[in-house]
């Protein structure tokens, strides 16, 4: 009597190997991601915004300023309580032309002889190298009257004066209401380094 004896026979999955046989394969465990620091994460997403405002604003701060003016002494091109941008980078780099607006310091002696600083406000005549001669009433720059179209009907410019000639790094100002004073008339050339800024827009009282 004949028969077979033996293993069964054992299927392949086509990979060389019985399913007995196959070593397990090892399972990757997905690798954890470096913690960020909360200072980094935190300049990471709001570092470059923030620079962007800081630009800006020293911008701002060096084209653009806004000022209240209190004052008669620029009727009626500037009324008290009228506000006035002014430009701050046009007096470092001394942008200034004539006919200009300018905020500046000065210095005087009170009448007990102490030295004392403050801040006005003035329309630039001369630039330097200009001559400036006030006579009869009306401003001459080298010998040519200026047209002063932003004076009232009517205003006239005095004391008269010898001819000026202005040097490098000055100015000579004056305030359109000429009655008021507190100009180069007064105290003199004021000088380029006490020059503040200079007004580029006025926007009108309100009230």
């Amino acid at each position: 009597m004949s028969g077979r004896t033996g293993r069964p026979p054992q299927r392949h999955d086509g990979r060389g190997a019985s399913p007995q046989h196959r070593k397990p394969q090892a399972i990757a465990k997905p690798q954890a991601k470096p913690r960020e620091s909360l200072r980094r994460r935190f300049f990471g997403r709001w570092g470059e915004p923030i620079l962007v405002m800081l630009f800006l604003f020293l911008i701002m701060y060096l084209t653009f300023w806004p000022m209240r003016y209190e004052g008669s002494a620029m009727e009626p091109a500037i009324m008290s309580g009228d506000r006035i941008m002014v430009s701050r980078l046009a007096a470092q780099f001394g942008f200034i032309s004539h006919g200009d607006i300018v905020i500046y310091r000065y210095r005087y002696q009170d009448a007990l002889g102490n030295e004392r600083e403050t801040t006005t406000i003035a329309r630039v005549i001369g630039l330097p190298q200009d001559v400036i001669t006030i006579d009869g009433g009306l401003v001459f720059r080298n010998g040519e009257r200026i047209d002063e179209p932003y004076l009232p009907l009517g205003i006239t410019t005095h004391p008269a004066s010898e001819p000026i000639q202005i040097p490098h790094f000055h100015y000579f100002v004056l305030v359109d209401n000429r009655f008021a004073g507190g100009d180069s008339r007064e105290f003199g050339l004021v000088e380029r380094s006490d020059v503040r800024a200079r007004a580029v827009m006025r926007v009108e009282n309100l009230r």
